[in-house]
């Protein structure tokens, strides 16, 4: 484990290793993180089912009272170590100790998330989960939001927390009274404008299709039980809308036969309603459909065939847990290999 010191405690001649501090260093963010594997090292004990691995967290063959309780020893140690030190005037201190608190939010959301899709799960176990999960993406977004934070929106973008969000945007097609439901959509009104995943190329990947697609599905129902703001709708919503045409447009082109392109013209493609001009949908440009295929839409969302001809991205709200780890996983691939992510778009700060 490393040290608690600052670079000016290490110089040229010592004798001696450096006193430890005891509260913040400039080490701090670092040691966060070592701690939190030091600590899921250690609970490997005989007497429990935990092992030590952050996937028992979700493993239903483990207790929850053991689960939390060694979320509730990690948080203790955040606390003494380092968080009660913290001054949240310095933007350095403010950031660590989001860390420490996200850190805390995502593992509880992650070990009480396992029964999320047993339909038996207890309504005020599902109000834990969906508090758990707004506090995640809130502080997600404190980054976007406060002036002291913007040197660090590069590890909120690299380090963005599907999982709880897929769980708060799903909650919300059910959920359209109070303080709450208001918060939570401003918190994913900001994630769509902010993120990186959401603009540009990053969005016609499948993982945040189906998530765009999960969030539609969730304004409608809201809208449905209410109104449409007196403003319109959100522009978040509006962009999504248009993109979800223009997906539509490229899925219906790549079921298309190899014989009905043969008979029409290269830049029409048929739907329910007669021959459509492709310009006018996805307007991009005239797209050679013979040249076309399920194979070429797999690749444009980045994923692999075969998961392509089982993940419904038109219907996220089937998909259970697996499933989304496996988009993630694909859309991560992908965003690193075929198309690696503008690190211009992450602002690092003065440097």
């Amino acid at each position: 484990m490393p040290s608690n010191v600052n670079d000016s405690d290490l110089f040229v001649g010592m004798k001696d290793p450096p006193t430890e501090h005891e509260g913040p260093s400039e080490m701090m963010f670092f040691l966060i993180r070592c701690h939190v594997g030091e600590f899921l090292k250690r609970s490997a004990d005989t007497h429990t089912t935990f092992d030590g691995f952050w996937n028992r967290l979700t493993a239903s063959a483990m207790h929850l009272k053991i689960k939390d309780k060694a979320i509730d020893d990690l948080e203790t140690l955040f606390e003494r170590k380092f968080l009660r030190y913290c001054d949240h005037s310095i933007p350095w201190h403010l950031m660590c100790s989001q860390l420490g608190k996200s850190i805390i939010f995502m593992m509880r959301f992650m070990a009480h998330s396992t029964e999320y899709y047993n339909v038996g799960m207890p309504q005020s176990e599902k109000d834990t989960l969906f508090d758990l999960a707004l506090q995640v993406i809130a502080s997600q977004n404190l980054a976007y939001t406060m002036k002291e934070m913007q040197g660090f929106m590069w590890h909120v973008n690299l380090h963005f927390q599907w999982k709880a969000f897929v769980y708060v945007i799903s909650e919300l097609r059910y959920r359209f009274e109070g303080p709450a439901i208001e918060k939570a959509w401003a918190e994913v009104e900001k994630s769509y404008d902010f993120h990186p995943s959401f603009d540009k190329e990053l969005s016609v990947r499948a993982l945040p299709i189906a998530v765009s697609n999960l969030t539609l599905k969730a304004w409608e129902a809201y809208i449905a039980t209410r109104e449409i703001p007196s403003l319109g709708e959100p522009y978040f919503i509006q962009v999504i809308r248009h993109r979800q045409s223009r997906t539509k447009a490229s899925k219906a082109m790549a079921q298309l036969s190899t014989e009905t392109d043969a008979e029409m013209p290269v830049d029409t493609f048929q739907n329910g309603s007669g021959l459509v001009n492709s310009d006018d949908i996805l307007n991009t440009g005239p797209l050679q459909t013979s040249e076309w295929n399920v194979a070429d839409y797999s690749a444009s969302v980045g994923m692999t065939s075969s998961l392509a001809e089982t993940v419904p991205l038109d219907h996220p709200e089937s998909l259970n847990w697996a499933t989304w780890d496996n988009l993630l996983v694909d859309f991560q691939t992908t965003a690193n290999d075929e198309m690696p992510i503008d690190l211009s778009a992450f602002d690092f700060g003065p440097q």
